[in-house]
C-alpha cells in the first residue's frame, strides 16, 4: 500500500543540475521551467495556428487550407506572435508539439515572475508569484507554498521533489505527508516525524510514520524501517519484522557499532548502502556488505535507478 502522492515525472532540467552540481539552465515547456522570449530567434516562424516554430528561414503555407502566415521578424500574419512564442502555451520545433501546462513567465523587464501551479524554477522568493522559493543547495530553488511547517495551517510542509519539477506544498500531516516536527502530524498510526531519505548536508527528507527509530516499534514487528520512493523524494517509516524485507527492499542504513541497523529486517541479514550522484544515501536489502560475503567474489554496490526510482541491492559477482 502506497503512502505518498503519485507524481508524474518530467525529466526536467534538474537531473542536468544534479550531474554537475548546481542549478541554472533554461525552463523547458512542460510547466517546470520556460525559456525567456527574449532569447528567440528573431526570425522564429508563427504558423497560422498560434503555434511558433523555430527554424529561422521557414514559411508556412497550406493551401489546402487556403491560410497561409509567413513571418521574418517574428511576427505572424495573423497577428498570433510578435516574440516568437505562441499566445497558446504551444511551441513547434522541428514538427514536434509540446504544451505548457499549468506554469508560465511573465518578464517583467528584469525578473521572471513564476505563476501558476507552482515548480518552476527559482533563486529568491521574488520569482515566484506564491512569493516562496524553497531553494535545495547544488540543487537550486522551486517555486511552492511553504518553506517550513509554520507556513502552513493545518499540517506540514512536503519538502519539493528536485527529480520531479515539483515544489514544496502544505499538507494535512496525514501519513506519509512531510514534516519537521511530530506536532503536525495529524493521524494516530503515524505520529512520529521520521527521516526517509537523507541526502545531507544539501537536504534531508522527513515525513509523518509509524516510527522514527527501533523504541517506537513493539515486538514482533521491532524493526523501524523506510519504504522509500526515491523518484518522488518521499516515503514513510513503518515498523516491520525481522527478516521480512526482501533483497532490493529500502532498509535503515544508518549504522549502530558499525553495524547497519537494517540487517535485521533483512532477509538476507545485509543492509547495505546506495548511494545517487553522490548525495542521497539509500540502504537496500542486498546478497553482501563486503567482498568477504562473496566466498571469493567480489561485492558489487546497492544502486538506484534514477529514473524508475527502484532499488536493487549489492549482488556478488
Amino acid at each position: 500500500m502506497s503512502f505518498f502522492r503519485t507524481v508524474t515525472l518530467s525529466a526536467p532540467l534538474f537531473l542536468a543540475s544534479l550531474a554537475v552540481g548546481c542549478a541554472g539552465g533554461e525552463e523547458d515547456s512542460d510547466g517546470v521551467s520556460t525559456t525567456n522570449p527574449s532569447t528567440t530567434s528573431a526570425t522564429a516562424t508563427a504558423s497560422a495556428s498560434g503555434s511558433s516554430t523555430s527554424k529561422a528561414s521557414t514559411s508556412a503555407s497550406e493551401s489546402d487550407s487556403g491560410s497561409t502566415g509567413t513571418s521574418t521578424d517574428g511576427t505572424s500574419t495573423d497577428g498570433t506572435s510578435t516574440d516568437g512564442t505562441s499566445t497558446d502555451g504551444t511551441s513547434t520545433t522541428d514538427g514536434e508539439t509540446s504544451t505548457s501546462t499549468g506554469t508560465t513567465t511573465m518578464n517583467s523587464g528584469t525578473t521572471d515572475v513564476i505563476t501558476g501551479g507552482g515548480g518552476g524554477m527559482c533563486s529568491a522568493d521574488d520569482e515566484c508569484e506564491s512569493n516562496s522559493c524553497f531553494v535545495v543547495p547544488l540543487l537550486g530553488g522551486l517555486c511552492g507554498e511553504c518553506k517550513v511547517d509554520a507556513d502552513c495551517v493545518d499540517g506540514g510542509c512536503t519538502t519539493p521533489n528536485p527529480l520531479g519539477g515539483v515544489g514544496a506544498m502544505c499538507n494535512d500531516g496525514s501519513a506519509g505527508d512531510g514534516c519537521q516536527t511530530d506536532a503536525v502530524c495529524s493521524d494516530p498510526d503515524n505520529p512520529y516525524c521520521g527521516v526517509v531519505l537523507d541526502a545531507t548536508p544539501i537536504l534531508k527528507v522527513s515525513t509523518c510514520g509509524e516510527c522514527k527509530t527501533n523504541a517506537d516499534c513493539d515486538a514482533p514487528k521491532g524493526n523501524c524501517s523506510p519504504d522509500v520512493n526515491v523518484s518522488e523524494f518521499s516515503g514513510i517509516m513503518q515498523c516491520v519484522a525481522d527478516g521480512s524485507l526482501a533483497n532490493d527492499s529500502a532498509c535503515n542504513h544508518v549504522e549502530q557499532g558499525g553495524v547497519p541497523l537494517g540487517n535485521a529486517a533483512c532477509a538476507s541479514g545485509k543492509c547495505g548502502t546506495a548511494v545517487l550522484m553522490g548525495i542521497i544515501k539509500v540502504g537496500v536489502c542486498g546478497e553482501c556488505l563486503t567482498d568477504a560475503d562473496c566466498g571469493g567474489g567480489t561485492c558489487q554496490d546497492a544502486t538506484i535507478d534514477i529514473q524508475s526510482g527502484d532499488l536493487f541491492g549489492a549482488k556478488c559477482i
